[in-house]
């Protein structure tokens, strides 16, 4: 393990990496700011859209993504930065927030407000620079990953949420429970979902979703005796998350 450093302030913590590129956000003398740290350049910062605050959440073979404040507002929009475009505003669904998650091959999602008179009506969205901010659909929905064009989140069913999986070619799907009520989807590679889901017994554990098997329980760390566990990653068949102790 070893220290990144900070923008000068006193915290920093890192959320996302890629190719040795790790990306978060840090205090700063000016605000709370969203940083980019390779080995190479060290921290950097990747500024604002005028506002005092950024984060960067996800980052993608040199693009980052997050959201920032923008100038003289109190929103947040969501961001696109590169090394040679700087930060972009990725504008709204027509809401006055937005906020990005995940981003893959130039791919953007996360969750955005769609009514500035409903500020608690959001939709998951997917942005690419060709087509600009598209509407997932669902019900107060939110996308938290993406790979080769597969967008996974949560959304609204009926009396809780439910993990989702979202194509060009099929829309959005439910990708339903372990027996219980809720699930949420937070990572995506090559056609597996992995998340969290509440069971008929009540409790939350971590789940692997394929079109071909459906949705399965990947259970606890057996020796903790544990009742929780969660999936937040997963990459070509490898799933990491967490298991609580008894």
């Amino acid at each position: 393990m070893i220290d990144l450093g900070t923008l000068g302030g006193t915290l920093s913590e890192g959320w996302g990496v890629d190719n040795g590129q790790v990306v978060g956000d840090s205090s700063a003398a000016s605000g709370l700011h969203a940083f980019s740290w390779t080995e190479a350049g060290g921290m950097v910062d990747l500024g604002t859209l005028g506002g005092a605050v950024s984060v960067a959440r996800g980052v993608s073979n040199g693009q980052v993504v997050g959201w920032s404040n923008v100038t003289g507002d109190s929103s947040v929009h969501a961001f696109s930065w590169t090394p040679t475009g700087g930060m972009i505003d990725l504008g709204t669904l027509g809401g006055t927030n937005s906020e990005a998650y995940g981003v893959s091959d130039g791919q953007v999602v996360g969750q955005s407000g769609t009514d500035i008179n409903a500020p608690f009506a959001y939709h998951a969205f997917s942005w690419t620079p060709a087509g600009g901010m598209i509407d997932l659909g669902g019900t107060n929905s939110r996308a938290w990953g993406v790979d080769n064009g597969q967008v996974v989140g949560e959304t609204y069913a009926a009396t809780d949420y439910h993990a989702f999986s979202w194509t060009p070619a099929g829309g959005m799907i439910d990708l339903g429970t372990l027996g219980g009520t809720f699930s949420r989807a937070t990572g995506v590679s090559n056609g597996e979902v992995v998340g969290q889901s509440s069971s008929g017994s009540g409790a939350y554990h971590a789940f692997s979703w394929t079109p071909a098997g459906g949705m399965i329980d990947l259970g606890t760390l057996g020796m903790l005796g544990g009742e929780s566990s969660a999936a937040t990653g997963v990459s070509n068949g490898q799933v990491a998350g967490w298991s609580a102790p008894p």
